[in-house]
């Protein structure tokens, strides 16, 4: 009886790549700035990355711009938002109330729009609330727009489509059942649900 499972790689593949991506769409944007002397628009371009690095999906590519678009797209209609109310603070408030329970019914839709209206809230709040975007610093975030795009073609001609990042249970198989373990040495995988179980005796 073979009661051994496979030995598991220790890093992801799908973590590490993300990882990569999510160090590029920062770290770029950041040191143009600092390159630039121009820390703020190092710390938006930054932040810019970081967002559009979440708006990403596992499968093919075109699906992952897709979801990239969706987020673009609502961060430019938050941002615009709030360049045009900055001085008139109620009705921001009242639009990012809006925006915020919008979120949680865009969830009906799938992750990518619930996304998309969190990052029309957010850019509505930071572009209202902080000082006067100049041209200069709008540069930065469509330079993270660039990396983000040039990265994701890259990661795909070299790995493939991105593949689900595995969960944290060391493999252990879904369904909510659980792995015990006796005296002998031996493994093996419980017949019963974890919320059935008991622990097991000597």
């Amino acid at each position: 009886m073979r009661s051994e499972s496979p030995i598991l790689p220790i890093v992801d593949a799908a973590a590490l790549r993300r990882s990569l991506l999510f160090l590029a769409a920062i770290g770029g944007p950041l040191c143009a700035g600092v390159a630039a002397s121009s820390p703020a628009g190092g710390l938006l371009g930054a932040v810019t990355g970081l967002i559009l690095s979440f708006a990403d999906d596992e499968g093919a590519l075109a699906r992952r711009f897709a979801i990239l678009a969706l987020n673009v797209a609502a961060l430019g209609l938050g941002g615009a938002a709030g360049i045009l109310l900055h001085g008139f603070p109620w009705p921001v408030w009242v639009l990012f109330v809006a925006l915020t329970f919008g979120a949680g019914q865009a969830l009906r839709f799938g992750k990518g729009p619930a996304m998309a209206t969190r990052h029309c809230a957010m850019a509505l709040v930071v572009t209202s609330g902080g000082p006067q975007f100049t041209l200069a610093l709008l540069w930065y975030p469509l330079l993270a727009l660039l990396i983000v795009v040039v990265a994701r073609v890259a990661d795909h001609l070299l790995a493939g489509p991105l593949k689900q990042q595995r969960g944290g249970g060391g493999g252990a198989p879904t369904g909510g059942w659980t792995r015990t373990s006796i005296r002998s040495g031996r493994c093996g995988w419980s017949s019963r649900r974890w919320w059935s179980c008991s622990p097991t005796r000597a």
